[in-house]
Order: C-alpha cells, then sequence, then structure tokens
C-alpha cells in the first residue's frame, strides 16, 4: 500500500513522464521507493530506467525482487533487463533453471565487443560486481575458455573463483573444467557438481556449527562467515579436503575461534595461507 507521500511522488512522476523528463521521473520514483518498498512503484522506475537506457540499474532493481517468476510482469521486466544488458550468460543460465526453450532470446555482444571486455577485465586489480556482470556478454565458447583462464590462475580472489565455478554449474557445462585449488591441478565437472550452499558436505558443516554455538549464538556469524570462506576456497572440491563433516566442523569452530584445529590443523592452516596470498 502507497503512503500519501508515495503517491504524490507517484502523480509528479507520470506527469514528468508525459513531458518525456524521464530523469526527473526517475528521481521522483526512487524518492518514493526509498520511502518503502512498493512493487508497484518499483516496476514503474524499472520500465523508466529501461525506457530511459539506463538497463544496469534496472537490472540491479529487478534483481532485488525476491520472486522473479511468480510475476509475469517481473518477470518479462527481468528478460527485458537481459535483453538490452545483452546478458547471454545469465540468459543461457536462466533457460537451464527453467527448462524453457521459448524465452525471449538474447544476444552475447558482438565479437569485436567481447574481445574488449575480456582485455579490459584483465587488466583490473580490483574487481567489482559491474566488472563482473561484463563477462555475462561473452557468448558461451568465450565464457567457458575465458573462466578456464581465471580458474588456472592462483592469483585471483577465491570470490572469483567461486562466482566463476557456480556459474559453470549453472550452465551445466558437460566437461572437466581444469582448476588449481590450494595450489594442485585438478578438475570438475560443473554439470556433476552442486552449487556450494546445495553440497551435502557443505550443509552438514553448516547444520553441525550450528548446533555447536547454540549456546553461544553471538559467535555464530563470525564463524559461519568464516567458514563460508574456507569451504568457498576449497570448492568445488569440498569432499577431497573434507572425509567427515562432524568432526571438520568441531576443528573448524575451535580453528576459528583460538587457531587450534586438532586434527585439521594442517588443512586448515593450509587453506587460511592460500587466502592470505
Amino acid at each position: 500500500m502507497t503512503n500519501l507521500s508515495q503517491k504524490n511522488l507517484i502523480n509528479l512522476a507520470n506527469e514528468s513522464i508525459e513531458k518525456k523528463d524521464l530523469t526527473q521521473a526517475e528521481e521522483y520514483l526512487e524518492e518514493a521507493l526509498n520511502l518503502a518498498y512498493n512493487e508497484k512503484i518499483a516496476k514503474s522506475l524499472i520500465k523508466v530506467y529501461l525506457s530511459d537506457n539506463k538497463e544496469g540499474q534496472a537490472y540491479d532493481l529487478v534483481k532485488e525482487e525476491p520472486d522473479l517468476f511468480s510475476d509475469l510482469e517481473i518477470f518479462t521486466l527481468y528478460l527485458e533487463t537481459l535483453v538490452k544488458n545483452k546478458f547471454y550468460i545469465e540468459f543461457l543460465q536462466l533457460k537451464m533453471l527453467l527448462d524453457n526453450p521459448k524465452l525471449k532470446e538474447v544476444s552475447p555482444e558482438t565479437p569485436e565487443k567481447q574481445i574488449e571486455i575480456m582485455r579490459a577485465f584483465k587488466k583490473r586489480k580490483v574487481i567489482k560486481q559491474q566488472d563482473y556482470q561484463s563477462l555475462f556478454k561473452l557468448d558461451l565458447n568465450n565464457f567457458i575458455n575465458f573462466s578456464k583462464s581465471i580458474l588456472l590462475d592462483p592469483s585471483q580472489s577465491f570470490a572469483l573463483r567461486l562466482a566463476i565455478c557456480e556459474d559453470l554449474v549453472k550452465l551445466r557445462i558437460n566437461e572437466d573444467i581444469p582448476i588449481i585449488v590450494l595450489n594442485k591441478m585438478t578438475d570438475f565437472n560443473p554439470s556433476l557438481t552442486q552449487l556450494l550452499a546445495k553440497n551435502t558436505v557443505y550443509q552438514e558443516i553448516i547444520s553441525s556449527i550450528g548446533d555447536r554455538l547454540s549456546k553461544n549464538p553471538s559467535m555464530l556469524p563470525i564463524v559461519l562467515s568464516e567458514t563460508n570462506l574456507l569451504l568457498g576456497t576449497i570448492y568445488p572440491k569440498i569432499e577431497e579436503f573434507v572425509d567427515e563433516p562432524d568432526s571438520f566442523s568441531k576443528d573448524l569452530v575451535n580453528f576459528v575461534l583460538d587457531r587450534n584445529g586438532g586434527e585439521h590443523q594442517e588443512i586448515l592452516t593450509k587453506i587460511y595461507q592460500n587466502i592470505s596470498h
């Protein structure tokens, strides 16, 4: 439900739209949305962003929606942001998720633009979300090959490597992808790999940590944050390093709190050393 202030701002935004003053309309709608979330206002703002060639902002806003699929209008706007942004890779992931070959087609960037994107990405010392999203504009072959180069570069951050791995999983790529994990060359097949949050060992460790810290809940956020860092670093080969989730979670909690990793001291120390490099 909109409040009076929001209704006034919506009316002003509509007047600005009629006058073709999209920038002013955006400001009114942004202000209205800042007062309190309202789905109708969000939809209007996404549409104005798209009309004003601000597809990046439209994408960011629509992705804030908790459910992109139940509301047809939201889903249609989401698809439109993929088209406008040329997010071909995310479109392929969406087709895999929904198993719907009839979705509105999305095209990647031109071959020349794709080369520019990859070159620019390689030069970045700090990778921001917008930089990473630019890789969604690649075609599938370029995305896979570029991903391989990142996964074989031990200097890349664990967060980037984790994101790349999970995007390959979402694409269900059915081939062995080489990757360096803890300075060891190995490989994984994305089509046979679960996302980190759905990995059985990961879930068992998280559940066990929750049980262990039930009487000390104030420490739970810190330990869970460290756990995600540790397990994200060895993803997608968690099973190769964790043979007994309950025992590992016990040692992990002690390691995070006082650096006493028990039977897993060596592997936990090695993971931390890998993160710090």
